[in-house]
């Protein structure tokens, strides 16, 4: 968790709604409601108050910091799903992608060329 000496926030309402945004790993719902303020309060804050704003975001850097941690422990443990995400989403510029491009020759652009369809109808008859 964030330390809260670091935030340099003296209003006891902002620092509440953020030692309660910090226990509840950045979700501002749960935070709202346990420091006992609207969210959209907890949102003005941090629309008006600069300070507000960087203790919110070092916050849920550090939620992420501690989700990523976990992440690495079920890697070092042979988690194999856990494995997967990880290259998935950190390692696409290795080829650990899901999708797939389609190219032309040694790589270069798809050729395509352009089929012309006329439409013909037929007359009708004055039988």
């Amino acid at each position: 968790m964030a330390e809260v000496q670091d935030w340099g926030i003296s209003d006891g309402d902002k620092l509440k709604a953020l030692e309660e945004l910090d226990k509840a790993h950045g979700i501002v719902m749960t935070a709202a409601r346990n420091g006992g303020v609207a969210r959209s309060t907890f949102y003005r804050w941090m629309d008006e108050d600069t300070a507000f704003k960087a203790a919110v975001e070092e916050i849920r850097e550090s939620a992420i910091d501690h989700v990523e941690s976990k992440l690495f422990s079920l890697i070092d443990s042979g988690d194999t799903g856990s494995t997967i995400f990880f290259l998935k989403t950190r390692a696409k510029k290795r080829g650990y992608v899901e999708r797939s491009e389609i190219t032309g020759a040694d790589g270069g652009p798809v050729e395509m060329a352009a089929i012309a369809i006329n439409i013909v109808q037929p007359k009708e008859s004055n039988e």
